[in-house]
């Protein structure tokens, strides 16, 4: 079970961590700011968002905001991306990313992604590498390529959303 905080100078918030219940009082002293990513890697999990039950199973993901009440966890093994807006701002970079009003600040419901075994691999590896690179000696680079980590995470999470879920796969072009 690793739990890394990267915090720089000004702020900026990067947690990741595998939690069990053994730490789950995280989700009440760590993870009230910011957006979350909770990865379901064990038997299913049950969730309370919002007082809705969530059941999320093995190897999908939900994509949770600080407006969200969290509560009623059951759950074996997750891993947990949590950032704050100084770190990695999605309303500013979803050029970049484009996960704005698909994975945080636009569902009416909560977003979850199924992550099926083509895909598992691909996120296992980031999840690896974000590992790495938090457990790496703190340099100049260090923000820049954490950055990188969370948005080729969140870019292949929206990649699978949009591929398997009802997201709209139309596009509107305007031409003046």
């Amino acid at each position: 079970m690793k739990i890394i905080k990267f915090q720089s100078n000004i702020n900026e918030i990067l947690f990741i961590a595998t939690i069990t219940p053994s730490n789950q009082y995280m989700f009440n002293q760590d993870l009230k700011t910011g957006l979350s990513v909770i990865w379901n890697v064990g038997a299913t999990a049950m969730l309370k968002v919002d007082g809705k039950k969530l059941h999320i199973a093995k190897n999908s993901a939900i994509f949770l905001t600080e407006f969200h009440h969290l509560e009623d966890l059951k759950f074996e093994r997750l891993n947990i991306i949590q950032f704050n807006k100084t770190f990695y701002c999605v309303e500013k970079h979803d050029s970049e990313v484009g996960c704005r009003g698909i994975l945080f600040f636009g569902a009416s419901e909560v977003p979850k992604i199924v992550i099926k075994q083509e895909r598992l691999k691909q996120l296992q590896l980031i999840w690896e590498i974000f590992m790495m690179e938090m457990e790496a000696e703190t340099d100049n680079l260090k923000l820049e390529m954490l950055q990188i980590m969370l948005k080729r995470f969140l870019i292949t999470c929206v990649r699978i959303y949009k591929k398997d879920s009802s997201y709209p796969h139309w596009s509107i072009t305007i031409s003046f």
